[in-house]
């Protein structure tokens, strides 16, 4: 049952967290690269592969990569989940120092996959320099892209899928949009929370939609950069450029502590939010005070999933 893995899973994260400092952070691998082309899985549309169900609502899986490494994952089913219906699913993505079963709980998204019949994917990255963090590589590589291909490829032969989406905190918001930088794959759109960019090897992909949030106190990945081009408001500015947005974002208070920046007329949906005085959280989830102020102003959850698939 999903209640006894929450409730391990948040103590898991908490003791494991509250330890942490920003000398630790859960940023993304400095040398992972994105490839200026790589493999599509499969073509991106509704199949069912054997069409099978999880043992449990809440599963712990694993694959053998095609160059033999042992990958792990967290597999949900809603428990509206047919055989025969295409249901869309989710890859959701921890940050380094972190795992797949932390990242389940402080990304949120359980409730509103079983309101809306949606797979969650949650998967583990490998430790490289003594942490758990994504590195995407390059195609063939043997790297992160590859597991993600192989992984989708393995859900889609298992299960029947619709459309897919991708998400992640910190490295896995690194993740994230690396995944929005190639020129070919199977997600749709994306959500990375407190770590986006935009490089030059972004520029053979697609209009990708993408949401980010951001604190303007985030101490693991300042908001203000460490170069010129570099802030958060840059990879903004440039993903807007990159969707074919008329210049200079709409700013909207939502709050007294977030403003929403939202282009117009772009080829495909480009916002981000920013917390001020936020630090490297997930905004609406639970506090973690070793990472800074987290605001309940906003559920980045609930504005995610609204780019996924809509408003409900």
């Amino acid at each position: 049952m999903r209640l006894p893995v929450l409730l391990t899973a948040v103590l898991i994260f908490t003791a494991a967290c509250g330890s942490s400092s920003p000398s630790d952070p859960q940023a993304g691998s400095s040398t992972a690269t994105v490839p200026t082309s790589s493999p599509s899985t499969t073509e991106a549309v509704p199949q069912c592969g054997s069409g099978g169900v999880a043992g449990e609502p809440t599963e712990a899986r694993s694959i053998t990569t095609s160059n033999g490494d042992e990958r792990t994952y967290l597999l949900d089913l809603p428990s509206s989940y047919d055989e025969t219906t295409p249901a869309d699913v989710v890859f959701n993505f921890h940050g380094r120092g972190s795992n797949a079963l932390e990242q389940y709980v402080y990304g949120d998204f359980v409730d509103l996959a079983e309101r809306d019949g949606v797979i969650l994917v949650t998967p583990n990255a490998l430790v490289r320099n003594n942490s758990p963090q994504w590195s995407p590589g390059t195609a063939g590589s043997g790297g992160d892209f590859d597991f993600v291909a192989e992984l989708v490829t393995e859900i889609r032969s298992d299960f029947c899928t619709g459309s897919f989406f991708a998400t992640g905190m910190s490295s896995g918001g690194f993740m994230t949009t690396s995944l929005a930088c190639q020129p070919d794959n199977a997600f749709d759109a994306f959500g990375p929370v407190s770590l986006w960019f935009y490089d030059d090897l972004c520029d053979a992909a697609p209009p990708r939609p993408i949401i980010e949030f951001h604190g303007t106190a985030d101490p693991v990945v300042p908001f203000d950069g460490g170069e010129p081009g570099s802030s958060v408001l840059d990879s903004g500015v440039a993903w807007a450029d990159h969707n074919g947005c008329d210049p200079g974002p709409v700013i909207e208070s939502i709050s007294d502590e977030v403003d929403h920046y939202r282009w117009e007329n772009c080829d495909a949906v480009t916002e981000q939010y920013v917390v001020d005085g936020g630090g490297h959280t997930w905004p609406g989830a639970f506090d973690v005070p070793s990472l800074g102020a987290v605001t309940d102003d906003i559920s980045a959850s609930e504005i995610i999933w609204e780019l996924f698939f809509g408003a409900s």
